[in-house]
């Protein structure tokens, strides 16, 4: 509903924390697939639906959204939707990877929150505390990447989730977090 007639760009594959899960063939369901199969069961009209089936953390759903969907399609106007406890840290990644040149003309980015549903005041508690911890890293991170090209070169030669040879499980968060 919030974003009328214009596309939307569903996000991500899986959590780099845990093993996907999988459908009755045996294949891993992806988080941006199997949102886009609501949207359509919603009556949402094919032809709007764009899937990003690359990204594995927070950090990768605004590169490959930029680089797969918004760079090319020329949307410069973007509407992130997240939950309550992840909205800060999604907002601070969104804002620094859609603000790297070259960005010609600049994006415009607004965001709104969706409720944290489902969650346990212990389950919540721990993804609060995740969520500090993770803003603390990007704050050491983002002053060095300066550009389109050096986050690219960053991401894939040393961020755990895409770097070759990293174990992107060598930091799973608390087992509160995970669990939630």
């Amino acid at each position: 509903a919030l974003a009328g007639e214009a596309p939307i760009i569903l996000l991500s594959a899986y959590t780099i924390h845990r093993a996907p899960p999988l459908d009755a063939a045996g294949y891993s369901v992806l988080e941006s697939v199997a949102a886009a199969k609501v949207l359509l069961a919603r009556g949402v009209p094919p032809a709007r639906i764009r899937v990003e089936t690359a990204s594995l953390d927070t950090i990768g759903n605004a590169y490959f959204a930029r680089v797969i969907h918004t760079d090319p399609a020329g949307l410069r106007r973007l509407l992130v939707v997240n939950s309550e406890f992840h909205m800060p840290r999604t907002r601070m990644i969104f804002d620094w990877v859609f603000g790297l040149p070259p960005a010609e003309p600049p994006y415009v980015l607004d965001y709104r929150t969706v409720p944290d549903q489902g969650l346990t005041e212990v389950g919540l508690e721990a993804r609060h505390a995740k969520e500090a911890a993770r803003m603390e890293d990007l704050r050491r991170t983002i002053p060095r990447i300066t550009s389109l090209a050096a986050l690219h070169h960053w991401l894939f030669t040393e961020h755990r989730a895409y770097a070759a040879g990293a174990d992107p499980r060598s930091d799973p968060p608390p087992g509160a977090a995970l669990e939630s």
